[in-house]
């Protein structure tokens, strides 16, 4: 039996339409990890919106997801296929997921940078992972070279060839809501939220 939890509650929803099943404006972070890959593609923005809809005016929607080209990483993998054919349904690049963000009207939405615990300790006190345009765009760039590559076992093993390089297996991004401007007491100047 699980502990009890004063501000932990359990749900149900059909994982698309979540705003059915949730009030408006409840959450200021949602995180879906490993869930994405299992809905079917055709309902991935209507997916993102639900959580949109869920999400504060400054609210966060956190996705971890396997990279296409990485994959499959699903049981496919273990019958030595190239496509998904087990339970994940589809396997996304940035661009994709960036693009189904969009739709669903998140304002922003950024890759995550994270810098692995091997290559942290060069760097005194590590690194915490961040939101970067510059990292997404970099990304982006990568996973178009890898697109020209004609097979998928081919594009696997360029992904594990880029992992020195900081390209993941995994998509993590965040999607912000919206840009809310807030005033400071010192300054009283507008600030952008990041």
């Amino acid at each position: 039996m699980a502990p009890n939890y004063p501000n932990l509650s359990w749900g149900t929803s059909d994982g698309i339409h979540l705003n059915q099943y949730e009030p408006s404006g409840a959450y200021d972070v949602i995180i879906s990890d490993r869930v994405v890959e299992h809905l079917h593609p055709d309902d991935l923005v209507a997916h993102f919106e639900g959580t949109h809809a869920l999400l504060s005016s400054s609210g966060r929607y956190i996705v971890s997801t396997p990279q296409a080209y990485a994959g499959p990483a699903d049981i496919s993998r273990v019958f030595q296929s190239d496509s998904v054919n087990g339970m994940h349904l589809k396997e996304y690049m940035h661009a994709e997921i960036s693009t189904a963000f969009r739709a669903a009207g998140f304002q922003r939405c950024h890759a995550v940078l994270r810098i692995s615990a091997g290559y942290r300790t060069p760097i005194r006190g590590g690194c915490k992972p961040r939101m970067s345009r510059t990292y997404t765009s970099y990304i982006r760039l990568l996973e178009n070279v890898i697109a020209t590559i004609p097979q998928q076992h081919l594009r696997r093993r360029a992904t594990k060839a880029l992992k020195p390089l900081l390209f993941p297996s995994n998509i993590m991004m965040v999607a912000v809501k919206s840009l809310v401007k807030v005033r400071t007491t010192a300054s009283k100047e507008p600030t952008m939220l990041p």
